[in-house]
């Protein structure tokens, strides 16, 4: 099973990412303000750090000087449908080292994980300026931290046997589904997008339906 997390609120952006129960929910309500592709920016170059941190690179699932250009492509590319706006002087700089890939691969210095450092700074401090604290206030993060605090409250119980313990798990997987269904019906009457609660309760209900395993 996943281990689970006390509720705290969120004072900061990093705090708020260690909430892996809260993340869906966060990344909802920046569709509402349509800065998903912020968002999920944020989320792809935490993943390349993960996949192309020097300990985990020789089993990573493509080269990182190909991960770098889709990255790159997929956020900054004058022709995307997810380009984001970044401080010019980052996006020149990245610019750079992926022309050099694309026209003369023998010339590129070596790259490592921190190629996007600057760039996951700068979209840090946007969604935590900018974002955060709005989320905070809204309704959908107070609705979400009541019905999660009910869930995670403890309570003691007496030694239980296989089918009642199974039962209390059941339970509160079913709980956890009815946290993304009140949650997205909050959002909803703040006029997020059809495809946006979906893939907020497809994420929690993911969530829920790990309890279990």
């Amino acid at each position: 099973g996943r281990s689970r997390t006390a509720t705290t609120t969120a004072t900061d952006l990093s705090s708020l990412l260690r909430n892996s129960a809260v993340v869906p929910v966060f990344r909802l309500f920046c569709c509402s303000l349509h800065y998903e592709d912020y968002f999920d920016f944020l989320m792809d170059v935490m993943h390349f750090h993960r996949v192309y941190d020097s300990r985990n690179i020789a089993v990573a699932p493509k080269p990182i000087d190909k991960a770098a250009v889709d990255l790159f492509t997929k956020y900054f590319d004058r022709y995307s449908i997810s380009e984001i706006d970044i401080d010019p002087g980052i996006r020149a700089t990245l610019q750079e080292v992926v022309d050099l890939i694309n026209e003369n691969p023998a010339s590129v210095p070596p790259i490592d994980d921190n190629l996007f450092a600057d760039a996951q700074q700068f979209i840090h401090d946007f969604l935590e300026f900018r974002v955060l604290s709005l989320f905070l206030e809204s309704p959908a993060y107070n609705e979400f931290t009541k019905k999660e605090k009910l869930a995670r409250t403890p309570v003691e119980r007496p030694k239980e046997d296989i089918e009642t313990q199974y039962k209390k798990i059941k339970d509160a997987q079913t709980h956890l589904t009815n946290i993304s269904t009140s949650v997205a019906k909050v959002l909803a009457n703040n006029a997020v997008s059809a495809k946006s609660n979906q893939a907020l309760t497809q994420s929690i209900t993911e969530y829920s339906n790990s309890l279990i395993h």
